[in-house]
């Protein structure tokens, strides 16, 4: 800008020139330079800065000369101010008085009243001045000092003096000071906080943790010294403070100093952040710089240690300067920075096992088994105390117990010098140990150590478990006294334990061979393996006198035919009357590669009946039989441990022979009971069966029945010797067949007569059949006598029949038995009560036959489960659950055919109203309780969407249409099912937390032999089903209150979901209510990445799957269009399904807002060219150049600038220019007029 001085200095009116300037920004460092021109110039008042640099006051009698200094600084030093008197005509009585009340904040420093030209001090603000003649001048200096208070801003800034005079006699006055009289500039330091006033501080109890706060002088003053400030804290202690520089970058330069403490007012501490500091940490010089060293900033370090948790109020800092510091320690501060303290570190405890020793001895009743398990803590705080409870099996024994704290090697301690113990039955059973002052710190591990030993006296009376078996659980306790369960562990135990049942003939007669079978249901075993390679099962049968081992007959065969041969058999013969004990032995390391321990497998011996004496009658025999397993024999305790414990099997032994042993009646030679009912072949059993594969009846289990199966008793009978009365011969015949099961029916029979006397055969098909009932069991009874078989077979049996010696028969009888039994397995015996009569004489008859058969048992489990809870776009993970199968799951009852039990029919779901079927999820799965057997399915295959209809709330699903339409020979599966349904529902963002009626309906067909109905119908299950909401996804800024220093303001903020659930397809949905606030960009910082997020037209941000752990954080870039309070909400969303594509589906919660407000600012306008008191000719032209900056820590917008042009000057056209220092390569910018 040019200005031309054009004529008198007198004109009514001074012309005036505005300029509208850009926004200017406080920091990092951001000012305007300013350059203009002018012609001649006798006063230029800048009205943003009040920069006068000389004044020339004309009147008749006296001139008044006033030279200020270039500028005053708050709380600077004293500046002078010279004045000086210069008489134009002669002057007496000279005095001057001054306005001291004139400058706001100013203060005239009245010792430094400078005299020079014999001007005399008479009183405070009055002067006494010599006579002056013309041309005579007198001075005299003021120093003025600025303190906080001071008028930086407006018209205030003028000195007033009056001088008050005599000439000729006359009085006459001339003052100074009265605008538009000189002023003088004053620059003022600017300190303040850098970026948000308010974050979070997150102490410990205990620990230091440190505050990390920027401070700036924004203004554009200097200063030398400043006080830092923190308000003393009831819950925390301040233990120092440290500054740090910061380089061109603005990063930290690593120049740090300790503040001194400078003392307290009120609850108030003070730290001097002095030259010492500055000079150490700062730009070189021990000055804080403002505008002209180009803003200089501090990093400070508050070093916090936290002493109490209970209800902690706000950290309140700040930091300002005072010219006399003893007694203005409130003057010249920033706006207030808080932080909000909250104790919400916790530890979290998590254990885990590790080996420091034999962990797992063969021998653990000799040897100690050693356990280690750490305990790490894994939290954001010291565990003051931790909690051991320590536990092992009911068989062990803890010999020690010893944790260290300073690392795996230790040292460690004695815990059960101190811990509480529970005994057991072998000895110390539990520790219970509170390790105090543990301090477990964050990321710091607790090794634990123990020994135990292991006791087999302690162990069930069949079986051996709970080996080396330990719990932990533990438990800290924080700095504030709060318990917090953590993640306990254990270390497995191993077992052996075998389990099933034995099966073999009940009459066994002399010559006759037969054998037993022991069938394994459940087994485990832990040891017999590679790793334990002396380890062998030996099993002992004690077979009584009369039957004779076969020793080649023993084997242990596995389910999938594979023969285990023993390694070693010893037998101990017990003479003629004790009977025989054989020991079998099975060696781990002679195991066959594809052999298969576990359920299914059977080990089976045979033997040989041998009576000592002929016609000896019918003797009870009993054969027992039990398994031990060594794990190792070189133990010396626990060497041998029974483990398996069948029930014995009782048998008859038969000492007679027909037709050499004889008696007069009849007498039963063999009675033999099976199934004759079957299902499909499946020669190779692997339930798959083919049109092409039969009943093989070598090979299936025909003496084991399911109820409703058919079963067929065969007996064969001899008459032998004659009637006691020869006269009376045996007309008459009952037979009776006492079983041990109830609900008997008998279906038909037909006896075979061999007449021995003319060698003929006669039959009847057709008997006379009832049934009786006892507590027993129940009973077949037949009438065989001759009249009742000729009523019913008149063309079979001659009128001339009676039962004769010689004569044999022959019945066949089947029947039904449909007792329930829902177990595994019974034994189910039979015995035939068979005799002759005359009619007169009692009944007679020799021997009698009985018979053993295994009924299997049918199991069956229903269960709905639709009361787990979930929320937010979680399925539900409810399951409806039914298992039907004979004996035991997993084991073959009926091998080498196929007995289909049934299917799942019909599965009905109602599911609540306010929440919608998630088809895509809804499953089913159908499992056969035997290997091979699998039908696993969830909704989306087209398949399957065919049978499940949908209609308002219930869903139906045709499960067996569906199955069918598979068109499976595995289907139904062999020997039951489990079959499970998962209905699947799921809310969204509006649906409310709360608790919901669902129900669930299952129909099953099944076999109709088996159950008498072909369809079974389960009854209406209805729950509740809780819905927690959705996730809590919550936009947690760092600060709520924004102070807008820069127009690409920042904030950061964290997203956290405080549920357990996690959020799919989570967005922001960032809105400013006014417009005023303008997001400039969004950027992820989770895990230190720097990714933006692009947001649509609506101010929706996708944000994809936003987990329970851990949580996001992000900065947000906006522009605040206003110098007023604005506000930015955010809405943390989430959809199932899709991101939201209005407004409506983007609020699901109320937001979360953030307040804006306009930093304070300070408009200071800085001449530095010409930089002194410069004297022009007329027409001269003199150029102007001064900064332009806000003095404090809020931006200037909007900015016009005034400049009143003094009388006689003009402003040269098109020299306004202005150029950013920050952008030297733009260089100055002309602006139009």
């Amino acid at each position: 800008m040019i200005l031309q001085r054009y004529g008198t200095s007198h004109v009514p009116n001074r012309p005036t020139l505005l300029s509208t300037l850009p926004f200017i920004r406080n920091y990092y460092p951001d000012y305007l330079i300013l350059h203009a021109a002018r012609k001649k110039l006798y006063n230029v008042l800048f009205a943003a800065l009040f920069v006068m640099l000389t004044h020339l006051a004309f009147s008749q009698q006296s001139s008044i000369n006033v030279t200020f200094p270039s500028d005053i600084t708050v709380c600077g030093p004293a500046q002078t101010t010279v004045i000086t008197l210069t008489a134009l005509d002669t002057l007496s009585s000279i005095t001057a008085t001054f306005d001291l009340l004139a400058l706001t904040g100013f203060e005239i420093d009245e010792p430094s009243f400078g005299s020079m030209d014999g001007v005399n001090f008479m009183a405070p603000g009055t002067l006494m001045f010599p006579d002056l003649f013309p041309g005579q001048s007198a001075s005299f200096t003021i120093d003025f000092l600025a303190r906080c208070g001071s008028t930086v801003l407006g018209g205030a800034n003028f000195i007033k003096i009056d001088f008050d005079y005599m000439v000729d006699g006359v009085t006459s006055q001339q003052n100074t000071g009265m605008s538009p009289d000189p002023g003088f500039s004053v620059t003022q330091p600017g300190l303040d906080f850098i970026l948000a006033s308010t974050d979070e501080f997150r102490p410990v109890i205990n620990e230091t943790d440190t505050i990390i706060k920027q401070i700036a002088n924004a203004g554009d003053g200097d200063i030398d010294s400043a006080l830092y400030f923190v308000r003393d804290h009831p819950n925390l202690s301040l233990c120092q403070i440290i500054i740090e520089g910061v380089d061109a970058m603005f990063m930290p330069n690593g120049n740090t100093y300790v503040l001194d403490f400078a003392g307290t007012n009120g609850d108030t501490l003070f730290y001097w952040i002095g030259q010492g500091a500055i000079l150490q940490t700062g730009n070189g010089d021990a000055v804080w710089n403002g505008l002209s060293g180009g803003q200089e900033s501090f990093v400070v370090y508050e070093i916090w240690k936290g002493t109490d948790c209970v209800s902690p109020p706000d950290i309140v800092r700040g930091i300002g300067y005072g010219c006399e510091p003893a007694s203005e320690l409130t003057l010249c501060t920033s706006e207030p920075n808080n932080s909000i303290v909250v104790f919400d570190k916790v530890p979290d405890l998590t254990a885990g096992p590790y080996h420091w020793g034999t962990s797992r001895p063969a021998c653990y009743a000799d040897d100690r088994t050693q356990v280690g398990y750490y305990i790490t803590n894994q939290g954001e705080a010291p565990a003051d105390t931790v909690i051991v409870n320590l536990s092992t099996s009911n068989a062990g024994d803890i010999l020690t117990y010893r944790y260290a704290l300073m690392g795996k090697s230790g040292p460690y301690s004695d815990g059960l010098a101190t811990a509480n113990m529970i005994a057991g039955c072998a000895g110390i059973m539990t520790v219970f140990d509170t390790i105090y002052d543990a301090n477990l710190d964050p990321g710091d591990t607790l090794w634990i150590q123990v020994e135990m030993l292991f006791d087999c006296m302690c162990n069930p009376a069949c079986g051996i478990s709970g080996i080396y078996r330990s719990d932990l659980a533990v438990e800290a306790i924080d700095r504030c006294g709060n318990g917090l369960p953590g993640q306990g562990s254990s270390w497995g135990d191993y077992a052996v334990s075998v389990s099933g049942f034995v099966e073999g003939p009940l009459d066994i007669k002399d010559g006759e061979s037969g054998c037993l079978t022991y069938t394994i249901t459940g087994y485990r075993n832990n040891w017999f393996n590679g790793a334990y390679p002396a380890s062998y099962y030996e099993m002992d049968f004690n077979f009584p006198a009369g039957l004779e081992i076969d020793n080649a007959s023993i084997n242990w065969e596995d389910a999938n035919g594979t023969i285990f041969i023993p390694s070693e058999i010893s037998f101990l013969d017990g003479g003629p009357t004790m009977g025989d004990t054989i020991k079998v032995r099975w060696e781990q390391m002679m195991i066959p590669a594809s052999w298969s321990p576990g359920s299914g497998t059977q080990i089976q011996i045979c033997f040989d009946a041998e009576c000592a004496v002929s016609c000896g009658g019918e003797f009870p025999v009993e054969v027992t039989a039990k398994m031990d397993f060594v794990i190792d024999p070189s133990c010396m305790s626990c060497t041998q441990e029974e483990v398996f414990c069948p029930p014995a099997l009782p048998m008859v032994l038969q000492c007679y022979t027909p037709g050499t042993c004889m008696c007069d009646g009849l007498a039963v030679l063999d009675l033999d009971i099976n199934r004759v009912n079957f299902g499909m072949g499946d020669n190779d059993n692997d339930r798959c069966p083919t049109a092409l594969e039969t009943i093989d009846m070598n090979l299936v289990e025909a003496k084991r029945y399911l109820q409703g199966d058919t079963l067929k008793a065969a007996v064969s009978a001899l008459i032998s010797g004659a009637p006691s009365d020869p006269m009376n011969p045996w007309i008459n015949s009952t037979f009776q067949l006492v079983t041990q099961t109830h609900t008997i029916t008998p279906i038909g029979g037909e006896i075979r007569i061999y007449d021995a006397s003319v060698m003929s055969y006669y039959s009847c098909d057709v008997l006379s059949m009832s049934t009786s009932t006892s507590l027993t069991g129940d009973t077949i009874d037949i009438d065989l006598s001759t009249a009742t078989l000729r009523s019913f077979c008149p063309s079979e049996v001659p009128m001339s029949y009676v039962f004769e010696n010689g004569d044999s028969l022959e019945l066949c009888l089947t029947y039904t038995v449909k007792e329930d039994f829902s177990g595994q397995q019974k034994p189910v015996l039979y015995q035939t009560i068979w005799t002759v009569d005359d009619g007169v004489n009692p009944a007679q008859s020799c021997s009698q036959e009985s018979d053993r058969l295994t009924q299997i048992g049918i199991s069956e489990s229903y269960s709905v489960d639709l009361n787990n809870p979930f929320g937010g776009c979680e399925k539900t993970t409810s399951v409806v659950t039914e298992s039907r199968y004979f004996g035991s799951s997993g084991f073959d009852e009926f091998p080498f055919e196929v007995r289909k039990l049934g299917i799942p029919e019909e599965f009905i779901y109602v599911k609540p109203t306010d929440f919608s079927f998630s088809m895509d999820m809804f499953g089913f799965t159908l499992r056969g309780v035997l290997t091979g057997n699998q039908v696993t399915h969830q909704m989306g295959d087209p398949s399957m969407a065919g049978f499940i209809l949908i209609s308002g709330d219930s869903l139906v699903f045709k499960s067996g249409d569906y199955l069918r339409n598979l068109n499976s020979m595995k289907l139904p599966p062999d020997e039951g099912y489990v079959a499970s349904f998962f209905p699947r529902i799921q809310g969204d963002c509006r649906s409310i937390a709360g608790a919901y009626d669902n129900s669930a309906s299952l129909s099953s067909s099944v076999t109709e032999i088996t159950y008498c109905t072909p369809l079974i119908q389960r009854p209406t299950v209805q729950q509740q089903i809780n819905y927690k909401g959705g996730p809590q996804l919550l936009v947690i800024p760092d600060a709520m209150n924004i102070e807008v220093n820069q127009p690409n303001q920042y904030l950061s903020f964290t997203l956290t979901n405080s549920d357990t659930i996690s959020a799919a397809n989570s967005f922001l949905y960032i809105t400013s209510p006014t417009g005023n606030v303008v997001v400039n960009s969004l950027i992820e910082t989770t895990g230190g990445m720097m990714t933006p997020v692009l947001g649509s037209a609506l101010g929706i941000y996708p944000l994809g799957l936003t987990p329970a752990s851990p949580d996001r954080t992000f900065d947000i870039y906006v522009t605040v269009n206003s110098c007023g309070t604005e506000t930015l909400d955010f809405v943390a969303g989430w959809d199932c399904n899709q991101y939201p594509v209005t407004v409506l589906e983007a609020i699901c919660q109320d937001p979360s807002t953030v307040t804006f407000s306009t930093g304070t600012a300070g408009l200071g306008l800085l001449v530095t060219i010409p930089t002194a008191d410069t004297i022009l000719n007329l027409c001269d032209e003199i150029e102007y150049e001064a900064i332009l900056n806000s003095t404090m820590a809020g931006s200037l917008r909007d900015v016009i600038l005034s400049f009143d042009l003094p009388i006689g000057h003009e402003y040269i056209p098109g020299s306004f220019r202005y150029m950013w220092p920050q952008l030297p390569s733009s260089g100055f910018i002309p602006t139009a007029d």
